[in-house]
């Protein structure tokens, strides 16, 4: 098992609730059977942030479908977008993550 992170950071585009996209999600990912387990946890450094921890057998599937739709999706996709940073485990776990979205265009991004 492996796990993807999505960290959100609210401060970034407070026109939309947080807790209303991280619904969107635990809801979606409650319906997928290659998700294990979903945790969050909230914390602030310089700026409040939100970590969507999600337990999967299966990185790429999972990614592939969270980007085709709540990053898709017309309402939380843009908040997405603007807002969040999402890494997941390489294959010696967070020693070698890889960096699948960054709200900063000018990431370099990991293919997995």
């Amino acid at each position: 098992m492996k796990c993807l992170s999505i960290q959100i950071q609210p401060d970034k585009q407070p026109d939309l609730e947080a807790k209303d996209v991280i619904e969107k999600i635990k809801v979606y990912c409650s319906g997928l059977s290659i998700v294990s387990s979903l945790e969050l946890n909230e914390s602030f450094d310089k700026s409040r942030y939100i970590n969507v921890n999600i337990i999967t057998n299966n990185l790429k599937l999972l990614w592939d479908k969270l980007s085709k739709s709540i990053y898709k999706d017309s309402v939380f996709g843009p908040y997405l977008s603007k807002t969040s940073i999402v890494v997941c485990e390489g294959n010696n776990g967070w020693d070698d993550y890889l960096l699948l979205h960054h709200f900063d265009k000018s990431e370099a991004i990991d293919n997995l």
